[in-house]
């Protein structure tokens, strides 16, 4: 089965970054992902630094 060529992703939308919900977050912000047969916003989001041992998190990066 061939997947038909996917059309150009849109361009990002732009987000109003709220205040951190406390400190110690880092915002992640929205990017578009392919769901299917189109692009699917999935909007930015605060997301909390851990402190395990081992594990590394960077702002931005996917977990």
């Amino acid at each position: 089965m061939v997947e038909p060529a996917r059309p150009p992703q849109p361009a990002p939308l732009v987000e109003v970054v709220p205040a951190a919900p406390q400190p110690g977050y880092h915002w992640v912000k929205g990017h578009y992902r392919w769901e299917g047969n189109h692009w699917a916003w999935v909007p930015g989001h605060w997301r909390g630094l851990t402190s395990k041992p081992g594990k590394l998190e960077r702002p931005g990066a996917f977990s």
